[in-house]
């Protein structure tokens, strides 16, 4: 599949998964008010160059592309 990706258009190919564990953070606020916030992903896509090789980062960690949604409580 293709990915746009820092502006950029990439090979991909989607990752199944299983959710490890998703939790809130949460900030408390100096007028007394607490907001959480949580990430949810919803799709992991492995990037590849044109070869079909697996793209690296700097570090030689496998470069991935991230759709996800936050979820915003904010509490008085």
């Amino acid at each position: 599949m293709k990915v746009r990706l820092n502006g950029q258009e990439v090979e991909g190919q989607e990752v199944d998964f299983e959710i490890g564990r998703e939790e809130w953070a949460e900030y408390k606020l100096l007028d007394g008010g607490t907001i959480r916030v949580k990430t949810v992903v919803s799709r992991i896509i492995q990037i590849f160059d044109e070869d079909g090789t697996p793209v690296r980062n700097q570090d030689g960690g496998l470069r991935y592309a991230i759709a996800s949604q936050v979820h915003i409580i904010a509490k008085e």
